[in-house]
C-alpha cells in the first residue's frame, strides 16, 4: 500500500494539481487526497477492526489512547512535491497502545522502501533484496552530518552546526527520508525545534530508526506523544544514531537559551 500510494504521488507530480490550504497553512493536493484514500482503503480490507488516522482528514480527531491505531502520511514533503522536487515520500505507522510498532517509509523517487518491526529495520531497492540497516557507530560531534528541513528552519540548522563544530549538512524535505537517512548511517543527526512534525510523520519513522539502534524524542528528552488531540509533536524532535543524543540535546538546549537572552 504505502508503495503503490508512492508511486501514485510520482505519476502525478507535475501534473496540474489543485492546491489549496488547511489547518496551520499547509498545502494540500488532490493527489494526497487520493494517495491517502488508496492506503486507508488498503489498511481496511486488511485490518478492519483497526483504527485508522490520516493526515488528510480521516479519523483525524479520533481517540487513540489505546489499541492498535495506524497513522498515515500519503505525502511526506508536500511542499517538495508541489515545487516538482524528489524529496518526498510516504508515510505507514502502526502504534499499539501508544508504541510505534511497525514503520514504512517508501521514497518513489528511487523506488527505495523502508520499513521495521520490533526487531530490525531493513531497505529494499528495485535493485537490492531486503538489507538490515544500523545507525552508525559516530561519537564525536564535528564529525557528525545532520540533514535539516528543505522548507522551513534553515536559520537554527546553521547556527546548530556552528555550535556543534560540524560543515556536514543535507536539506530535505520529507521527515520520514530524514530519518531514513540516519537509520541507514548515511546521517547522523535532524533537529526540528518547532511543533511543525505531526504523529503521522513520526511513528512510522519512530519504528523506524529504533528498530536500527537510533534514538528519537523531543528536545526536552521526552517520548514522542501521539494520544495528543491537536496530533503536534509541541516539545519537538531530536533523532540521532544515539551515541551523540544526550549531548546534542544540552547542545541545543544552551543554544536555544542564547538565542533567548539576545533577543
Amino acid at each position: 500500500m504505502v508503495k503503490e500510494a508512492g508511486l501514485l504521488a510520482l505519476s502525478l507530480q507535475n501534473t496540474d494539481l489543485n492546491v489549496t490550504k488547511k489547518d496551520g497553512d499547509e498545502p494540500v493536493t488532490d493527489a494526497d487526497l487520493r494517495c491517502s484514500q488508496l492506503i486507508v482503503d488498503g489498511l481496511h480490507r486488511a485490518f478492519p477492526n483497526d483504527l485508522i488516522v490520516s493526515e488528510e482528514s480521516y479519523n483525524i480527531n479520533a481517540n487513540v489512547t489505546q489499541g492498535r491505531v495506524w497513522f498515515v502520511d500519503p505525502i511526506d514533503g508536500t511542499k517538495s512535491f508541489i515545487q516538482g522536487k524528489p524529496g518526498f515520500s510516504s508515510i505507514i505507522g502502526l502504534n499499539i497502545d501508544q508504541k510505534p510498532t511497525i514503520g514504512a517509509v517508501y521514497y518513489p523517487k528511487e523506488d527505495t522502501l523502508f520499513y521495521a518491526d520490533n526487531h530490525n529495520a531493513w531497505i529494499q531497492s528495485k535493485t537490492t533484496k531486503p538489507q538490515i540497516i544500523k545507525v552508525s557507530s559516530h561519537q564525536t560531534l564535528s564529525e557528525i552530518r545532520i540533514v535539516s528541513s528543505s522548507s522551513h528552519d534553515r536559520g537554527f540548522s546553521r547556527k546548530l552546526q556552528t555550535h556543534l563544530g560540524t560543515d556536514q549538512h543535507t536539506a530535505i524535505g520529507s521527515i520520514g527520508l530524514k530519518v531514513a537517512l540516519i537509520a541507514q548511517g548515511i546521517q547522523e543527526l535532524y533537529i526540528n525545534p518547532t511543533s511543525h512534525a505531526k504523529t503521522w510523520d513520526v511513528c512510522g519513522s519512530e519504528a523506524i530508526i529504533t528498530a536500527a539502534g537510533g534514538m528519537i524524542t523531543g528536545l526536552d528528552g521526552s517520548p514522542m506523544c501521539y494520544d495528543s488531540p491537536a496530533r503536534e509533536q509541541t516539545k519537538g524532535l531530536i533523532v540521532s544514531n544515539g551515541n551523540i543524543h544526550e549531548d546534542v540535546r544540552q547542545r541545543v538546549l544552551e543554544l536555544r537559551h542564547a538565542s533567548l537572552n539576545n533577543l
